[in-house]
């Protein structure tokens, strides 16, 4: 029985180890082509190719050329993020180039890169809305020395990052048990001070003050939001969700400014250029329109 190795170097995946450490084509473990034609077959009805349509491509931004964006140092195999929805995948955030903070199974966790090492932060254990299935984090953003975390029932925590501030966070429920908390942004709002932005299955955008816990707007959209996104300058918020359109809103009144429309499915990413004019967002229709 082959067994698989508990960490990829840099030098390994260089001469041709799998970023992932597994043995592709040997007797029990399929042709990467085979696993990627079963995994079409499997999930073929969520895959929706986008529209033809023309398209102008800058050279400069032309994916086709050859950049090395990245560069591989190392995969750490003995610890892992948990996945409780296979479409919602905001489950790590780092805050610098050592601390990255991850979900693993109920449980808010940071990896030390320069010790490779993997400290629990905090553990949700059980659910206010769902106490026989546990708290099941969904969603996770990170910043300004705080978590976000969202739950597939519905939760939400703000927990500090900082031991010594641990008790002020706060734990509470956004909707009703069958609405998953899709995503979570924290910004800085124009008035000042930090605000995280809960995106949820109930049609809802809710902006929550973290000094307070004050919910300070909540406005609503026709679907389903999986996941938003607010310019740089705190005036408008981009949003996606289980439709084909994308909207711009206005970050504060809630109004919408204008719809977008190009994709052929739900999207599930978006976010900003840091110029405050362009943005990008992510589909199911296996494209991404900037």
């Amino acid at each position: 029985m082959l067994t698989r190795p508990t960490e990829v170097t840099e030098e390994e995946f260089d001469a041709g180890q799998d970023i992932q450490g597994l043995k592709w084509g040997l007797p029990d473990i399929p042709d990467k082509k085979d696993f990627r034609e079963k995994r079409v077959k499997d999930y073929g009805s969520l895959i929706v190719k986008p529209p033809r349509s023309p398209l102008t491509v800058n050279p400069a931004h032309d994916p086709t050329r050859i950049h090395k964006f990245y560069k591989f140092r190392y995969t750490n195999l003995g610890h892992r993020c948990s996945l409780h929805h296979f479409q919602l995948r905001y489950l790590l955030s780092a805050t610098s180039r050592n601390d990255l903070y991850y979900i693993y199974a109920n449980s808010l966790r940071r990896w030390d890169s320069l010790s490779r090492t993997s400290e629990e932060i905090y553990n949700f254990r059980q659910s206010r809305q769902a106490p026989w299935k546990g708290w099941m984090p969904s969603t996770l953003a990170c910043g300004h020395d705080i978590a976000a975390i969202g739950g597939y029932n519905g939760e939400y925590a703000i927990i500090p990052l900082d031991q010594n501030r641990r008790r002020s966070m706060r734990i509470g429920s956004l909707a009703g048990q069958h609405y998953i908390t899709n995503h979570v942004d924290i910004i800085t709002p124009r008035q000042g001070g930090v605000s995280v932005i809960w995106a949820n299955n109930d049609w809802k955008i809710r902006e929550q003050n973290v000094e307070t816990g004050q919910f300070v707007r909540v406005h609503n959209l026709k679907w389903p939001i999986n996941a938003t996104a607010t310019s740089p300058d705190g005036r408008i918020r981009a949003a996606v969700g289980d439709a084909k359109e994308v909207v711009l809103m206005d970050a504060q009144r809630g109004d919408i400014i204008k719809e977008l429309h190009g994709h052929n499915h739900w999207s599930f990413a978006v976010d900003w250029k840091n110029d405050g004019y362009t943005f990008v967002t992510g589909n199911q229709d296996m494209s991404a329109r900037y």
